[in-house]
């Protein structure tokens, strides 16, 4: 039920118009030429796509972490901003609802991966909408859209089958679709209904940001709900700028340290279980900007990463990063940041475990097969085609016997 349709169609429409500004003159034209830079398979730092300061190899430790947080915190700009102001927005338009209680939780997870599919924003700037969405009091719908929104993009979709074998395609897809529509369900059913959320230990009588809610629709003038909507929309702003940013730009900084103490192109030549372990726990830790995921995955499988610690990262960076971690457990529980992290980090590890077994039935078996049919193929062409050539052939093209003889059979 709506309680301020005046306020709610006001703030909703400025949502709107704020999300496709940002869809057509931003985030799809970025992502549209990330994916023609990805055809290089290079990256010119660990985690920022376009830096803005040289990072050299030859450099202090301190430094090119230093360059790296610069560079990250300039690809993010744009993305955050706009992440902050929707979930500052959603703040406020959520307050205007009062939800029913819905019991499926699948169906809420549903909702979610809807939302989130089409918002197009990495694994950062989904955090803050994360915070706006958690005040439908729907938990699984804001987890949701959190891990749907950067890896389900349909221009990151197309980049990873067009750049990685289709196995390894389709077994980032069906990584992620598992993490939401079974761990999150799986992982609110566990936590129980008792389970508490921070951002919802307020008064049922008040929102987040301290506004008294109504319990029934209120009649308001026109100049009263947009002023209304204004003061609502500052407070949420507010509200996720400063319990996301100063998150944001620890995360960045803490990513730049962890991408030059444990560089991803070390693990080159390395496989077995040691390495699968260290590797998903990096790529689950690293706050890369949207589609970088893809193009640094490609960069190191080009390079010689084994294809099964590829498959490890490719699934783990992008859908959660140690900025997510924060956010959940500030804004949610740090049951809620546990039981996510741990359970994409069991399913990646078992992804590098299998891994090499996956790659050989479904990448190389098939190819070689593929070239043993052509190498059979190509052999038995010349003798067929002499063959050919040694029988008279009829005016319609069919071969015609060779006329019997009457001379004697001789044997060997």
């Amino acid at each position: 039920m709506v309680i301020h349709r005046v306020r709610f169609f006001f703030v909703l429409s400025i949502l709107i118009s704020v999300s496709l500004y940002f869809w057509t003159q931003s985030r799809y034209p970025d992502i549209n030429q990330k994916s023609m830079m990805a055809e290089s398979a290079s990256v010119s730092d660990t985690i920022a796509m376009y830096p803005i300061l040289t990072v050299n190899p030859n450099d202090p430790t301190w430094k090119q972490i230093a360059y790296t947080t610069v560079n990250w915190a300039h690809d993010n700009r744009r993305g955050m901003a706009y992440g902050v102001f929707i979930g500052g927005l959603f703040i406020a338009l959520i307050s205007y609802i009062r939800f029913r209680e819905q019991k499926s939780k699948l169906l809420n997870t549903f909702y979610g991966f809807v939302l989130g599919t089409p918002l197009g924003v990495c694994v950062n700037c989904a955090a803050p909408m994360f915070k706006g969405v958690l005040q439908a009091r729907q938990a699984e719908m804001a987890f949701a859209m959190m891990l749907s929104s950067p890896t389900m993009n349909v221009i990151v979709i197309t980049m990873v089958f067009s750049l990685f074998p289709f196995y390894m395609a389709l077994t980032k897809i069906l990584f992620t679709l598992f993490a939401i529509f079974f761990g999150i369900p799986l992982i609110s059913k566990f936590l129980g209904v008792d389970h508490k959320i921070k951002d919802w230990a307020q008064s049922q009588t008040k929102n987040l940001v301290g506004q008294s809610l109504p319990e029934s629709p209120v009649s308001e003038s026109l100049f009263q709900s947009l002023l209304s909507s204004c003061k609502d929309m500052g407070k949420g702003l507010w509200f996720v700028f400063s319990r996301t940013v100063p998150l944001m730009l620890l995360a960045g900084f803490l990513g730049s340290i962890v991408s030059h103490v444990i560089p991803l192109d070390g693990a080159m030549g390395v496989d077995g279980l040691g390495i699968t372990l260290l590797v998903a726990a990096v790529g689950l830790f690293l706050p890369v900007p949207m589609a970088f995921d893809v193009v640094l995955v490609n960069a190191l499988y080009a390079a010689g990463l084994s294809p099964s610690l590829s498959l490890v990262l490719l699934c783990t960076l992008g859908i959660y990063s140690s900025y997510s971690f924060m956010i959940t457990w500030t804004s949610a529980s740090k049951q809620w940041a546990a039981s996510i992290t741990g359970f994409l980090y069991v399913l990646a590890v078992l992804l590098g475990i299998f891994g090499p077994w996956m790659h050989q039935t479904f990448y190389l078996q098939p190819n070689i097969d593929a070239f043993k049919t052509e190498i059979t193929s190509v052999r038995k062409g010349p003798i067929q085609a002499a063959h050919q050539e040694s029988l008279p052939v009829s005016d319609q093209g069919a071969a015609t016997p060779l006329p019997q003889s009457n001379a004697p059979k001789v044997f060997p």
